[in-house]
């Protein structure tokens, strides 16, 4: 397991993706998220890519918005199955992001990187 720290984030063990392109390593984060379903049970795509791209095939007509939609209901539903109280209402919502939303871009993708790091393997 990752230590989140700089120091744990920036190993050896990291540092063999960072010459990479882009597409590489989306497509390594992809490999390890299939490998770590198969190992939790469910659909097993590690021999069978081809059917994991027929199976997002409808997801292609969801614009930009709406996948990150998507991926903030996923997070949530996994913060209240891990016991959080999420509000329902979006202005609830709004209020409880009110200071976060002011961060800069750039600084809520390290957050999400140490948020990341940090719920480690919680199964």
């Amino acid at each position: 397991m990752a230590t989140c720290t700089l120091e744990g984030l920036i190993s050896e063990e990291s540092a063999k993706f960072t010459n990479l392109t882009k597409q590489q390593r989306r497509a390594l984060m992809v490999y390890m998220l299939i490998q770590e379903l198969a190992a939790l049970g469910g659909t097993d795509y590690s021999a069978d890519f081809l059917q994991l791209q027929e199976d997002v095939k409808p997801f292609s007509a969801m614009r930009e918005d709406q996948r990150e939609g998507a991926l903030i209901q996923i997070f949530k539903e996994n913060a209240v199955a891990a016991g959080a109280t999420i509000p329902d209402d979006i202005n609830d919502l709004m209020e409880a992001i009110k200071c976060i939303e002011c961060a800069r871009p750039s600084d809520l993708e390290l957050i999400l990187l140490l948020l990341t790091c940090q719920l480690g393997v919680h199964a």
